[in-house]
């Protein structure tokens, strides 16, 4: 790139020579962007002299939606201008599938249907629909109904729920109480 003396000096021989060499040109460094919002990624990568190529969605419970998990190649890299790089971004944690999480157990929702039969059973039928069930128990899936509805018939009755409708107490299994439709067959059955 230059030299010392200039071109022409007239020096005494054996005289020190100064030379300065390229080393071709400046590279430039990828910035650290794990962790921060994917516009300002962008815009430190470009203020580097560098390239976004592609930008890769990923669910991430760790990182906020929007932010950037990874990036390639790593922090501090040195590369030639222009060159391409790549980051993956959060789109937040995943979503639970219907049916997925938290295991079920058909039993325990089976217990407390029959509990709350007497009450969640709105149009008096003497069994319980999805809709009525799921009002009951907020969050029931269709899958656990569907277990629970042994013979298929999109109802849940009393015998699937293991209700004892002559049991007369309220909560016994979750059978009716003395006081429920049934109950009050049974009394007028007992004084005629």
């Amino acid at each position: 790139i230059s030299q010392s003396p200039a071109t022409g000096t007239s020096v005494l021989p054996g005289t020190a020579v100064g030379l300065v060499v390229s080393r071709g040109v400046q590279p430039s460094v990828m910035p650290n962007v794990a962790g921060e919002p994917r516009a300002q990624a962008e815009s430190e990568i470009a203020g580097a002299g560098l390239v976004l190529g592609a930008v890769t969605l990923s669910h991430s419970a760790d990182v906020t939606a929007g932010s950037v998990m990874a990036q390639s190649p790593p922090a501090g890299t040195e590369l030639s201008p222009g060159a391409v790089v790549s980051i993956v971004v959060s789109m937040g944690p995943a979503p639970v599938a219907e049916g997925e999480g938290e295991p079920v157990d058909a039993d325990a929702v089976r217990q407390e249907l029959a509990t709350a039969q007497a009450s969640a059973d709105t149009n008096s039928d003497g069994n319980l629909s999805f809709a009525e069930a799921s009002a009951a128990i907020p969050g029931l899936t269709q899958a656990v109904f569907d277990e629970l509805d042994t013979d298929g018939d999109g109802q849940l009755s009393a015998d699937e729920l293991g209700v004892v409708e002559d049991s007369g107490c309220t909560g016994c299994r979750g059978g009716k109480g003395a006081f429920s439709p049934f109950g009050w067959g049974k009394i007028a059955g007992s004084l005629f």
